[in-house]
């Protein structure tokens, strides 16, 4: 397991607000849902969100999940997917997530954009709520669907 903190930061040449709204939307793209959104200074928060297996497919929840659904839950391939993780013996039920974007104009025509994402996985053995960093998946969904809107490119496309 890698623990610790790191940060995905991004420059965009575009005015703030057309980077506030392509990051809005970008976040949307995932179908999580926003808990918090201030353009004025540049945060945009998800809500907290628990993934786990439930009937063999991963589940987003935004309530704490219940014993009884988490209990044959195994999610380490979701963390060897979004994380710096490697399973040892213990079994990962569920995970504990976060995810914050920061927009801060730099210039008139360049924008920052942070992306704070935290993954916290639970065990019934071992080590609980113990932090695992992001390999930059999560983060890089973003981005790219934020550089396809303020290019103008069609986000659908493929390249």
């Amino acid at each position: 397991v890698t623990a610790g903190e790191e940060e995905s930061t991004t420059k965009f040449k575009a005015p703030y607000d057309k980077v506030f709204a392509a990051a809005l939307e970008s976040v949307q793209y995932l179908q999580w849902p926003i808990a918090f959104a201030e353009q004025q200074d540049g945060t945009i928060r998800l809500q907290e969100a628990y993934v786990y297996e439930k009937n063999g497919k991963l589940f987003r929840s935004y309530t704490w999940p219940s014993n009884s659904d988490t209990r044959s839950s195994n999610v380490n391939y979701y963390l060897e997917k979004v994380g710096k993780y490697s399973p040892g013996t213990a079994v990962t039920h569920f995970t504990q997530e976060s995810l914050r974007v920061s927009v801060k104009k730099v210039s008139d025509n360049l924008t920052e954009v942070k992306i704070d994402y935290f993954i916290h996985p639970y065990a019934f053995e071992g080590k609980i709520g113990y932090e695992v960093m992001s390999n930059g998946y999560i983060e890089s969904i973003i981005v790219d669907h934020m550089k396809d809107i303020l290019s103008g490119k069609p986000v659908a496309m493929e390249q």
